[in-house]
């Protein structure tokens, strides 16, 4: 049922793009999935700050734990770098 409702239900891009709330997207370099996806966060999210990061899969809290929470945690305290 839920691909079937997708199809029926108009895309989010529109209302994302009105947002202001501030987004930080990670991606590791060596994630399996396209780099696409993730590099079109901030096309889409206005206040959205994408950072890659080296040595890392999908799972980059194992991955890089300390860089991801230094990341997180400056991020939620107002300074992305």
């Amino acid at each position: 049922m839920t691909t079937r409702n997708a199809r029926r239900v108009s895309g989010p891009r529109p209302v994302l793009r009105r947002l202001t709330t501030p987004v930080l997207v990670l991606r590791g370099t060596c994630d399996h999935l396209a780099a696409e996806v993730a590099r079109e966060y901030p096309d889409v999210l206005p206040n959205a700050v994408l950072r890659t990061i080296d040595g890392a899969g999908h799972h980059i809290d194992h991955d890089q734990p300390e860089l991801y929470r230094r990341l997180v945690t400056d991020f939620l305290r107002g300074d992305p770098h």
